[in-house]
């Protein structure tokens, strides 16, 4: 597998042909971080998670996407993986925590299988456009 750093704006066109693929809302470039973490392997791009890196000690790990349209057993436990790369990376950085949020079943087994703990239980993300 490999691991790379993609600037949002030249990434930005791939990850909204991921949403939309999943049939996720796409949101504008402006919500974006610069650093968008990929993994891929043979040449094909399995995940993309961009990482919020903030004025704290906290990154936050935004929506990891898939590619849909690759195959299956490529992405088997390539997220994972880019979860190790991105702790590393942010590490280097000194960051001390990653902050997630997720209710898909997949991406929670991904996240407790790298390390995560689960904070809350029952509690609803808010956004709101402005």
């Amino acid at each position: 597998m490999r691991y790379r750093l993609e600037h949002k704006e030249t990434y930005y066109g791939t990850l909204v042909g991921f949403w939309k693929e999943w049939g996720f809302p796409v949101l504008p470039i402006t919500a974006l971080p610069e650093s968008i973490y990929v993994v891929s392997q043979d040449g094909i791009d399995l995940y993309a998670v961009p990482v919020y890196e903030t004025n704290s000690s906290i990154a936050w790990i935004g929506f990891p996407t898939s590619n849909k349209l690759s195959p299956k057993e490529l992405r088997a436990g390539a997220l994972g993986e880019l979860l190790k790369f991105i702790e590393g990376r942010v590490l280097e950085k000194g960051f001390e925590l990653l902050l997630t949020t997720s209710d898909t079943p997949k991406l929670m087994e991904s996240f407790i299988a790298s390390g995560f703990e689960p904070s809350d239980e029952g509690v609803t993300f808010y956004t709101k456009r402005i």
